[in-house]
């Protein structure tokens, strides 16, 4: 990941801290940084936080389709209140996975987590698993 540096356009609302990471709480996104202060995961809390192709918490299944194409994976997340769809993409050139969130009933975008294809995620899979 990116080296981080505490930004000055920015403040963070809540910061967490243990001995294995970091996480800092931004209002439109969540940062999570390693010992080494290395950048692992960005989580987009609003929809004023876009990915590099324009897509936001908040946009439809189709612009998410239209703007990224067919995904390496789709799962099932059933560990919410909402059935959700979960699209992995890889990132070309990089070590990076786009992870794209979207309910199952409105089918709009609910949560956009750009990751290290190495960093455990929820149950302890890496973003890469199974692509």
């Amino acid at each position: 990941g990116q080296q981080f540096t505490e930004p000055d356009w920015d403040r963070w609302e809540k910061k967490m801290v243990n001995p294995n990471e970091e996480i800092w709480y931004f209002k439109d996104y969540i940062l999570r940084i390693d010992t080494e202060k290395r950048i692992n995961l960005i989580f987009f809390r609003g929809s004023r936080m876009m990915t590099p192709r324009g897509l936001a918490v908040g946009d439809q299944l189709s612009t998410l389709k239209e703007l990224y194409g067919v995904p390496q994976r789709i799962d099932t997340d059933k560990t919410g209140p909402e059935l959700m769809s979960v699209y992995y993409y890889t990132m070309p050139g990089s070590n990076t996975m786009l992870i794209m969130y979207v309910s199952s009933q409105d089918r709009t975008v609910h949560e956009i987590v750009l990751a290290d294809k190495t960093v455990p995620l929820h149950g302890g899979k890496t973003a890469s698993a199974g692509v």
